[in-house]
């Protein structure tokens, strides 16, 4: 069942020109510049109006809905925490974020574009691409913009496995919907407007958002990290709606051999939406040299080695595996039996390189997929020979 829930950053922002509730969650970006609030070039909008930038007032000042700003930019879609629909629970996302297993960086964006979506009418959008590829073979070479958002993503898409689950497109933050423009010029002079705003940002480079160390709700946070790097991810049950924060726990610097190790690990590879598969990056041919290095994953009963080209093979086979685990899962809910949390962690290390997501909470499921590691371990022997 598909739902609204997801995993992103917020870039909403209170200002003079938007509703007076808005929250302010970043200051780097004023996205008014962006906007055409005295309809100067747009003729007709969704009832809805102009999203970001403070949001719409209302009356007398705007004839829109009335509504706070929620600019945003979705890394993970949700949708629902039930997981009888095809979710996962909430509760089950806060763990696993709080735990460590997913590294969140210091999220430093800058938007890349605004162009409008293939709908009609159109939805405008501001885009954050990650607009180069990493020289995988110089851990000395500048990572390109916005290299966070896919090292998230890549995560979270290895980490978790429901149905509910997907990335809606491009990293973007949709700004208007149904946008129609006066007329063709009106529409180009509204576009050189955008170009010479994001010319502005990109010349200013990647910037901070959450540059003042607010949580959720737009209070300060209680602990903030050191050095000011408290630009993470927002949990929003919809876009309306944050409510939980995770600041960074994989701090800069990331021009370290091991840091990089890190990072290339999960930029190497992309989503494909449509194929609901895995794909390397356009100009990786192979695993990069990196990563080939990384050959042995931790399991209970010691290392596995692994051939890095038959990976894809035991991740396969791994995932048609899962929905036993998930179903003993759900029978060790119900029983209200406690997981044993060593055996959990044992677990997770197995499988965290294969991409495979581990139902939390389950003592039987997580045997199984100790057995079903072993069982990877038994079979790579028996090809080695």
């Amino acid at each position: 069942m598909d739902g609204l829930a997801f995993l992103g950053l917020s870039l909403s922002r209170k200002s003079e020109e938007g509703h007076p509730d808005s929250v302010t969650r970043q200051t780097a970006f004023d996205l008014n510049e962006v906007q055409d609030r005295d309809y100067k070039y747009i003729s007709a909008t969704s009832d809805d109006g102009w999203l970001v930038g403070g949001g719409e007032p209302g009356p007398p000042r705007s004839y829109k809905l009335e509504a706070k700003d929620s600019a945003h930019v979705e890394i993970m879609r949700i949708g629902t925490y039930r997981p009888e629909w095809g979710g996962v629970s909430q509760e089950d996302i806060v763990r696993a974020i709080n735990s460590g297993r997913i590294l969140i960086p210091q999220v430093e964006v800058v938007p890349t574009d605004v162009v409008a979506n293939p709908d009609t009418p159109p939805e405008l959008e501001i885009r954050f691409d990650m607009d180069s590829i990493p020289d995988f073979d110089d851990t000395d070479a500048p990572l390109p913009v916005n290299w966070q958002l896919r090292f998230i993503h890549n995560q979270l898409f290895k980490f978790f496995e429901f149905p509910s689950r997907f990335c809606p497109g491009p990293f973007h933050s949709t700004i208007l919907r149904k946008a129609e423009f006066r007329s063709r010029e009106h529409k180009d002079a509204y576009f050189q407007m955008c170009d010479d705003a994001v010319a502005k940002w990109r010349s200013e480079g990647p910037k901070p958002l959450n540059n003042g160390g607010w949580d959720a709700n737009g209070e300060p946070l209680e602990r903030s990290n050191e050095g000011g790097n408290n630009s993470g991810i927002y949990l929003f049950t919809d876009r309306n709606t944050v409510t939980h924060y995770f600041k960074p726990n994989f701090l800069p610097p990331y021009d370290t051999p091991e840091k990089r190790e890190i990072i290339f690990n999960y930029l190497q590879e992309e989503w494909d939406e449509k194929a609901s598969a895995w794909k390397y990056a356009e100009n990786v041919d192979n695993r990069a040299s990196v990563q080939k290095s990384k050959k042995t994953v931790e399991t209970s009963n010691g290392v596995l080695e692994f051939k890095r080209d038959t990976v894809d093979d035991y991740q396969a086979e791994a995932r048609n595996d899962l929905p036993i685990m998930h179903e003993a899962a759900e029978s060790i809910k119900e029983e209200k039996r406690e997981p044993d949390e060593h055996l959990l962690v044992k677990a997770e290390k197995a499988f965290l390189d294969l991409g495979c997501y581990v139902g939390e909470g389950a003592v039987s499921g997580c045997k199984k997929v100790v057995q079903f590691a072993q069982g990877i371990s038994s079979k790579y022997k028996k090809s080695s020979n």
